[in-house]
């Protein structure tokens, strides 16, 4: 699976899972991740669903002056807060938190619906319309 595909998988793993122990802030920049991520592995969905959850739930944040997270990343600015954050957890680091958590093996990162799979775990941890 390519890099981007499997940042996306960990990173919406994480934002649900934050979501679920009650840690918005930390909920907020797997989000921003998992759509930047998403966005870069092609699956305009995901990217669309976790960007939508992100102005839901932080609509001050700088994610929610673009229409879509493709916009956001052609933006230098907002690149760089992307950047930040993937300095802050890069993938590496959200699979070692995954595989502590016990929750590594939720993803299979050989499945041709991937991105279908995540985006209806977020849907169902989720129950706003992003």
């Amino acid at each position: 699976m390519a890099r981007a595909e499997a940042a996306a998988l960990c990173y919406g793993e994480l934002a649900c899972l934050s979501q679920e122990r009650s840690q918005p802030l930390m909920r907020d920049r797997f989000l921003l991740l998992a759509a930047a991520a998403a966005c870069r592995a092609g699956w305009p969905e995901v990217a669309e669903e976790c960007h939508g959850l992100l102005r839901t739930f932080a609509p001050q944040h700088q994610a929610a002056r673009f229409v879509t997270i493709a916009d956001g990343l052609r933006d230098a600015e907002f690149a760089k807060v992307v950047q930040h954050w993937e300095r802050f957890c890069p993938m590496e680091r959200a699979e070692m938190l995954l595989t502590e958590l016990g929750t590594a093996d939720v993803l299979d990162a050989d499945d041709p619906d991937a991105a279908e799979a995540l985006l209806q775990r977020l849907q169902r941890t989720f129950p706003v319309s992003g």
